[in-house]
């Protein structure tokens, strides 16, 4: 049943498979001890040798759920009014 899944790549620029996989996953950073998804992010961009389709929006996407997750979790735990609105969303 294991053999089914891949153990994670050391190195996540070393395919787009593995880029993907590791600025989606949870974990952060994505391989113990190694770089953060922001470096990550900035290194894969950097580097014209890893090709991923779209590689910017990927990017931007991620930052962006991100930034807005975090967000709505400050305004949850934190909130400013006396209730969590998120009748925006």
């Amino acid at each position: 049943m294991l053999k089914d899944f891949p153990a994670m790549v050391a190195d996540p620029l070393v395919s787009s498979e593995a880029f993907i996989k590791a600025i989606k996953g949870v974990s952060d950073p994505p391989v113990e001890g190694g770089l953060n998804k922001v470096e990550l992010s900035l290194e894969a961009l950097a580097r014209s040798s890893l090709y991923v389709p779209a590689k910017a929006e990927v990017i931007t996407e991620w930052a962006i759920s991100k930034m807005f997750k975090e967000k709505m979790f400050q305004m949850c735990v934190r909130p400013t009014y006396s209730y969590c609105d998120t009748s925006l969303i």
